[in-house]
């Protein structure tokens, strides 16, 4: 699997910077669309509506995804030894920022534990990147593509998706 390559790879046990790197990215998912909506709305009103159209198209297509199709993340997998084990960093991460509940704490979120696939932590950086591409052009904003490289590599190395997925979406 992926996620074991990019572990036996990457994963030393301690957490590096770039474990911190890769889990911020994956709690900012939540919050780029909206400024990026309130930035195309302010500086490209006429996009606006085709960028919420976009989003909200992209999140009911994986919602129905979801329910459709049940999937289990890697680390979940891995817990009922379906798959080969893997390490769960985001606990780490959790605990290295001093909460040492962290399976408590989420469990509170209420997140929908078997939304593997697809990845809307994978869609939405993509998204964005074709949108800053639209308003300001390539050639300037080149760069942002390591947003969604970035968080690609990530989501399959915390062990939150599947790399098969990443093409579906």
């Amino acid at each position: 699997l992926p996620t074991v390559a990019l572990q036996s790879w990457l994963w030393r046990g301690v957490l590096s910077w770039y474990d911190f790197y890769f889990y911020f990215l994956y709690t900012i998912h939540f919050v780029v669309p909206l400024v990026l909506a309130v930035v195309i709305w302010k500086i490209r009103p006429w996009l606006y509506w085709q960028f919420v159209a976009a989003l909200v198209g992209l999140s009911f297509a994986a919602f129905i995804t979801y329910v459709v199709f049940p999937a289990a993340p890697p680390w979940m997998a891995s817990d009922m030894g379906l798959i080969q084990q893997i390490h769960r960093i985001s606990g780490d991460v959790w605990g290295a920022m001093g909460i040492q509940n962290f399976s408590t704490v989420y469990n509170n979120l209420s997140p929908n534990l078997v939304a593997a696939v697809p990845s809307l932590h994978s869609a939405y950086p993509l998204l964005f990147a074709q949108f800053v591409w639209l308003i300001f052009g390539f050639k300037r904003t080149w760069w942002v593509i390591f947003y969604p490289i970035s968080m690609w590599i990530g989501v399959v190395y915390m062990g939150e998706h599947y790399v098969w997925m990443l093409c579906l979406v």
